[in-house]
């Protein structure tokens, strides 16, 4: 594991749009949530304070920063794209393979720096909600935490689903187009279709899952909305089903792909 992770290190440490994205992620979480913060000022001032829901308050500050961050996620979805896809526009994964490195060990490593990338977004995330959160008399930072891991488990499926757009179509500007076009567009579709066969259907897709467990808190403030309702733990096993769905399509499909 230790190789295969200083591996890929080597890959990315003089990489300058690695760090150019890196960079970029952190300045739209805590950008994002910036301008959310000044639409809840600005709602809560055309409401006359009818919409003053306290969501960079504890504990609902954990549900809000994670819902901002998923947009963030989105650039290391990006990122992740354009690293693997250069290992086929440049050949280097044929030349791993060829000096010795196997055909699993390849793909290990880049579910390792998946992994490393959603501890670095989480812990950026943590950092934030711990600077910016409101404390509430009587209610520990810590009320809510459980929207963190929600938070985690919404990366690991979003990267997840970024990884086998890259492994499918090889080519970043083809990979990343598709990725978005799915992202904004797509499951959207397919999740409207769905959830007229039955309502909450369309909740179990990839993405529409993880979105479930971390959706907008300003929702609450908006009138009229309904909102289907589904047992978390429900929402948890969809989510761990495509993540093992995910990682064994990718060892299936490397074993069998020409290189």
């Amino acid at each position: 594991m230790k190789t295969l992770l200083l591996l890929e290190w080597m890959k990315v440490r003089k990489y300058k749009t690695f760090w150019a994205f890196i960079i970029l992620f952190a300045i739209s979480l805590a950008g994002i949530n910036y301008f959310i913060h000044n639409v809840q000022i600005q709602t809560k001032s055309l409401t006359h304070g009818m919409a003053d829901i306290q969501i960079f308050s504890f504990p609902q500050i954990w549900s809000t920063t994670a819902w901002a961050g998923g947009f963030s996620v989105l650039l290391l979805g990006i990122l992740i794209i354009t690293l693997v896809t250069n290992e086929y526009s440049f050949k280097t994964h044929r030349q791993q393979i060829i000096d010795g490195i196997s055909r699993k060990q390849f793909i290990s490593g880049k579910w390792l720096t998946i992994i490393v990338f959603i501890i670095f977004a989480w812990i950026s995330y943590f950092i934030l909600t711990l600077i910016v959160g409101n404390h509430t008399e009587n209610i520990s930072v810590f009320s809510g935490f459980d929207y963190a891991g929600y938070f985690l488990v919404k990366m690991a499926v979003s990267l997840s689903v970024a990884f086998m757009f890259a492994l499918l179509f090889r080519r970043s500007g083809l990979a990343i187009a598709l990725y978005l076009v799915y992202v904004f567009i797509l499951e959207g579709i397919v999740k409207h279709f769905l959830d007229k066969i039955a309502g909450g259907l369309g909740m179990f897709l990839p993405l529409s899952a993880g979105g479930y467990l971390v959706s907008n808190p300003m929702r609450q403030a908006i009138p009229g909305i309904e909102t289907i309702h589904i047992q978390p733990v429900w929402i948890l096993l969809t989510c761990l089903g495509y993540l093992i769905l995910f990682v064994y399509l990718s060892y299936r499909y490397i074993n069998h792909a020409d290189l």
